[in-house]
Protein backbone atom coordinates (compact mmCIF):
# COMPACT_ATOMS: atom_id res chain seq x y z
CA UNK A 1 0.00 0.00 0.00
CA UNK A 2 1.74 2.90 1.20
CA UNK A 3 3.41 2.28 3.60
CA UNK A 4 5.96 -1.13 4.94
CA UNK A 5 4.93 -2.68 8.32
CA UNK A 6 8.34 -2.75 9.26
CA UNK A 7 8.18 0.98 9.53
CA UNK A 8 5.53 0.72 11.39
CA UNK A 9 7.32 -1.30 13.63
CA UNK A 10 9.92 1.29 13.99
CA UNK A 11 7.21 3.73 14.91
CA UNK A 12 6.40 2.01 18.02
CA UNK A 13 9.76 3.07 19.31
CA UNK A 14 9.42 6.15 18.13
CA UNK A 15 6.22 7.30 19.04
CA UNK A 16 5.45 5.45 22.88
CA UNK A 17 3.05 7.85 24.01
CA UNK A 18 0.51 7.18 20.97
CA UNK A 19 1.36 3.32 20.47
CA UNK A 20 1.04 2.04 24.14
CA UNK A 21 -0.70 -0.66 23.35
CA UNK A 22 0.09 -3.29 20.12
CA UNK A 23 -2.91 -3.58 18.31
CA UNK A 24 -2.24 0.21 17.92
CA UNK A 25 0.23 0.31 15.01
CA UNK A 26 -2.36 -1.27 13.28
CA UNK A 27 -4.63 1.67 13.58
CA UNK A 28 -1.86 3.98 12.56
CA UNK A 29 -1.82 2.09 9.37
CA UNK A 30 -5.58 2.31 8.67
CA UNK A 31 -5.19 6.34 9.94
CA UNK A 32 -2.52 6.45 7.23
CA UNK A 33 -4.58 5.09 4.39
CA UNK A 34 -7.36 7.74 5.30
CA UNK A 35 -5.79 10.64 6.57
CA UNK A 36 -2.15 10.46 4.45
CA UNK A 37 -1.67 14.33 5.01
CA UNK A 38 -2.17 14.33 8.43
CA UNK A 39 -0.26 11.73 9.44
CA UNK A 40 2.89 13.05 7.37
CA UNK A 41 2.72 16.30 9.29
CA UNK A 42 3.39 14.02 12.59
CA UNK A 43 5.54 11.97 11.07
CA UNK A 44 8.04 14.82 9.41
CA UNK A 45 9.07 16.34 12.67
CA UNK A 46 11.08 13.12 12.81
CA UNK A 47 13.36 12.22 9.86
CA UNK A 48 10.73 9.68 8.26
CA UNK A 49 9.72 11.94 6.09
CA UNK A 50 11.63 10.95 3.54
CA UNK A 51 10.66 7.23 4.17
CA UNK A 52 7.40 8.60 4.05
CA UNK A 53 7.91 9.99 0.01
CA UNK A 54 9.65 6.33 -1.14
CA UNK A 55 7.11 4.32 0.26
CA UNK A 56 3.79 6.55 -1.66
Amino acid sequence: MGISYSWLETSFYFFPPFFPFPFLPHLFFFLFLLFPLTITVVVSKSNYISTLYVYS
